[in-house]
Parts: structure tokens; C-alpha cells; sequence
């Protein structure tokens, strides 16, 4: 079955339907579906920020932590 007819079998049952239980569900479902995380104007900028030092090379990696890590722990 297709996109396309299995979304003409949904919206038949839809127009169908009188119960409002039900269509208050599947507008539900179908509005999680929608994107809901939002990131704040701040912490784009943040994000492009943090990228920018990425490409500059202002970052440690797990292996550079993990030797500060060990000569913190023998200090």
C-alpha cells in the first residue's frame, strides 16, 4: 500500500468518525509529530559560537581530557 492511499483510507475513516475522542487523539498523535524542540535565538547563537571554535581548533578531545584527567588524579 502506498503513502497516498493509505492516507485516502485515513481520511475517509476520518469523515467517517463522530466521535470526538477519537479525532481529539489522532490530533494528538499528529501534532507530537510535529517538531516541538525549539532552540532559543541565545542558544543559537551559542551553537554557531561553539561550532565556529570547532573549525578553529578551540576544543579538547576525550583523549586530551582523559591526560589532564590522570595528571589531576596523581596531583
Amino acid at each position: 500500500m502506498s503513502i497516498s492511499e493509505l492516507k485516502e483510507i485515513i481520511q475517509q475513516k476520518i469523515m467517517q468518525t463522530n466521535d470526538e475522542q477519537l479525532l481529539a487523539a489522532i490530533d494528538t498523535i499528529l501534532t507530537k509529530s510535529d517538531p516541538v524542540f525549539v532552540i532559543s535565538e541565545k542558544w543559537q547563537k551559542e551553537i554557531e559560537s561553539a561550532n565556529e571554535d570547532v573549525k578553529k581548533g578551540n576544543f579538547y578531545t576525550l583523549n586530551d581530557f582523559e591526560e589532564k584527567y590522570n595528571t589531576w588524579l596523581k596531583d
